[in-house]
């Protein structure tokens, strides 16, 4: 949504005087910038670092508050108090509270993650149920860059130019637009369908649509039609973001144990930007 928003500004901006058009599209950038730092001022601290310090009053706090419930008057005011700080602050008057739950389940997520706080890289890899998932969270990162999307992204205006399709200085921005608008729409399709068909099918799919529709750019660029080459990289665009764009985020999420997943999720992210590079 961003991508395509910001193309749509920046093609508007192109009409505008070359010699501060440009400084404007980077200036505006700025704006969604400061707006995040803004909303960060107002932010509170996370419930799950506050129970990881310790302090699981203040979580619980945080957690009425955010999710719009009010702190029974049992619990008190504990701010000025360390001791009472420390300590789980479960009652029996709020068993079923949702917020209560939610808090249990931060605590019992933490406890269960200090398990596996000092196991090293190495020991890990030496598990082979653990190594199997770290392999197949990796290797879906490698593949969702090396087929070939960042080419696409950064350079699909110079590939639409290079199939014989030109227009003024705009061009090159607006051509952008229902590129990245085919990867949103496949976004909101996996959104629709990754629970209803399951992860696997959902996957596999995608990367056989992303198959095809890179093939179908190679068959253009021979077939010099420039008309079929673009209808390929949206084809592939959507394709991506049916699976390829989105399912990285959420198995890594999920395939690993909880007491580990910080360290395989870090791992996998940095097999991430090294294909990204």
């Amino acid at each position: 949504g961003g991508q395509v928003f910001a193309s749509v500004l920046c093609g508007m901006l192109s009409y505008l005087p070359e010699s501060y058009s440009w400084r404007l599209m980077l200036a505006f950038g700025a704006v969604p910038a400061f707006a995040q730092m803004a909303g960060f001022m107002s932010l509170p601290l996370s419930p799950t670092w506050l129970v990881v310090q310790g302090r699981t009053a203040d979580a619980e706090r945080v957690l009425y508050k955010i999710r719009g419930g009010t702190v029974p008057p049992s619990h008190g005011d504990h701010e000025n108090d360390d001791e009472k700080k420390e300590e789980p602050v479960f009652h029996n008057t709020t068993k079923h509270d949702p917020v209560q739950q939610e808090l249990e389940e931060i605590i019992e997520e933490h406890e269960t993650a200090k398990k596996g706080a000092d196991t090293s890289l190495w020991e890990m890899w030496c598990n082979p149920t653990l190594r199997r998932s770290m392999i197949l969270g990796c290797c879906l990162w490698a593949a969702s860059q090396l087929a070939g999307i960042n080419t696409i992204m950064y350079y699909g205006a110079s590939i639409v130019r290079r199939t014989g399709l030109e227009g003024d200085r705009s061009f090159d921005i607006w051509v952008t637009v229902p590129l990245n608008m085919m990867q949103l729409f496949g976004i909101f399709v996996c959104y629709t369908i990754i629970d209803k068909q399951g992860r696997r099918p959902t996957l596999l799919f995608s990367m056989t649509c992303v198959w095809i529709g890179l093939f179908s750019i190679g068959v253009g660029f021979w077939m010099d039609s420039g008309a079929f080459t673009v209808f390929a990289m949206c084809f592939y665009l959507f394709s991506f973001g049916v699976g390829l764009s989105t399912m990285p985020y959420t198995l890594n999420a999920e395939i690993y144990p909880t007491e580990y997943r910080g360290k395989c999720v870090a791992q996998s992210t940095a097999i991430f930007w090294f294909s990204n590079f």
